[in-house]
């Protein structure tokens, strides 16, 4: 296996904990008592970075977290680190090391069957006509490189344009599994030397090189980026959700871009949207970071729209988005307002967004991300949101829908929410990252959920934080 070992002394490595005032009662959003003693968790080093993208459960209800990590000077590499109740273990870093800048990102992960992950990112290279290509890893329960993918376990994918031409850069943001049991990454390419982005999917047999798959992406939209999909079962479908460029009248906003394909080849589905593609354009500018589908074929998207654009001084504001989808790719008009649902998660005029979605079986809808002011040094604060069907806050949850966790680690003040999962015993886990003493840590923490108590006035607010050196 190519792995680099833990570089830095142990007498350095921080778990630091964030206390948290006992409720009167565990209710809808308070923190588990039995998750790190009630208490968010980080793993963080002093002057390293470690940014968490991605997380699933494993078998045994252990959360393994993929993301990227650097200290110093040192480059970018990705690694993948386990969460249990009461500690992190299993951290490995993977030495990709193929030159140019050694850029190398864990951006996403998906269970392959059993106890093995395929993970998506990118990494950086020497070539100077593909500086950038999109990386596929298959991992083992131990973290070990997996040789069903390749004989080292992973590879660079190159999106070639449909008359050949495999130049430009390429980089997976998600990795589903279709139903004969090879691996479809998607993400974006750029042909034009950074110029015109295009969302893109992959199909790759393991063992195999990558196949042609969704040709019919290869539309002329502009600036695309495929950010999310979900496997649809049979004939090898999967649905992607992709930032692209939308008309709505006169005015032209980023939109989004709802597909499903299908077939060895990925053909676009006659059946699904307008000939395959449902479109989503408002005045605004929306974008998508996620998507999940629901028990009864309906898809759930989540993002942001923004309100006001930024200055040099401010960022952009913008309200946190979700969109519902029927299962033939329309806007659901039972949700929100027809279809859309844009919310604040704490900061009215300032920076809300979802950056993951998770569906509960009664319809229910579980986001994380972020919120805070717009002003250059603003805080950002790591949210959990509930909403309930129709598109609204669920008031039974933490405070008015939200439990905003202000972890307070650093002067700046940044945590985020990456992904939120629904884990076992009616539970909430959200794996995120925060500004941690010159750099940036991994966040674990879980939530009680589904209790269907009242909240006793819970308060996410005022917790101190602390370190403690482990040897």
């Amino acid at each position: 296996m190519s792995t680099k070992p833990f570089p830095y002394p142990p007498a350095i490595l921080l778990t630091l904990l964030a206390l948290v005032p006992g409720a009167a009662r565990a209710a809808d959003g308070d923190f588990d008592a039995t998750f790190h003693g009630g208490q968010p968790a980080v793993w963080g080093i002093v002057g390293g970075h470690f940014l968490a993208s991605d997380a699933v459960v494993r078998p045994n209800g252990k959360v393994r977290i993929v993301g990227s990590t650097s200290f110093m000077v040192d480059g970018w590499d990705p690694f993948v680190l386990d969460v249990t109740s009461s500690a992190f273990e299993g951290y490995t870093t993977y030495a990709i090391d193929q030159g140019g800048g050694d850029d190398d990102r864990g951006l996403a992960i998906t269970a392959a069957g059993g106890d093995s992950y395929f993970i998506g990112g990118r990494a950086s290279t020497d070539e100077a006509a593909k500086p950038l290509q999109g990386l596929l890893m298959k991992i083992d329960a131990d973290g070990d490189f997996d040789p069903a993918l390749s004989p080292s376990g992973w590879s660079l994918e190159s999106a070639y344009d449909w008359g050949g031409n495999s130049n430009g850069q390429s980089e997976i943001r998600d990795v589903v599994v279709l139903s004969d049991g090879s691996v479809a990454p998607l993400g974006r390419h750029d042909h034009e030397s950074g110029t015109v982005w295009r969302g893109r999917a992959w199909r790759r047999i393991p063992g195999a090189s990558f196949v042609n798959y969704g040709q019919a992406l290869d539309v002329s939209l502009g600036s695309e980026l495929a950010v999310a999909a979900v496997a649809e079962g049979a004939n090898l479908g999967v649905v992607m959700i992709t930032n692209a460029p939308v008309q709505v009248g006169a005015i032209g906003s980023s939109g989004l871009m709802l597909t499903r394909l299908t077939g060895d080849e990925g053909t676009l589905d006659p059946s699904f949207g307008n000939n395959g593609v449902g479109l989503v354009g408002e005045t605004d500018d929306v974008f998508a970071t996620s998507l999940a589908r629901m028990a009864d074929g309906r898809y759930v998207a989540g993002g942001y729209r923004v309100t006001s654009p930024g200055t040099l001084l401010e960022a952009p504001k913008t309200s946190a988005a979700l969109w519902r989808f029927e299962a033939d790719g329309d806007l659901d008009p039972t949700f929100g307002n027809g279809g859309r649902a844009y919310l604040d998660l704490g900061s009215r005029n300032g920076r809300n967004v979802v950056n993951s979605v998770a569906v509960q079986p009664d319809g229910r809808i579980v986001v994380t991300g972020y919120t805070g002011g717009i002003s250059l040094g603003s805080d950002l604060d790591l949210v959990v949101a509930r909403i309930q069907p129709g598109g609204i806050k669920d008031p039974t949850f933490g405070n008015g829908g939200v439990v905003r966790v202000d972890l307070d680690l650093a002067p700046d003040g940044i945590a985020i929410g990456k992904t939120v999962l629904l884990t076992a015993a009616s539970r909430i886990t959200v794996v995120g990252t925060a500004a941690n003493d010159g750099g940036t840590a991994t966040v674990a923490l879980r939530l009680t959920n589904d209790r269907r108590e009242m909240n006793d006035g819970f308060e996410s607010g005022g917790m101190e934080a602390w370190a403690k050196v482990v040897d």
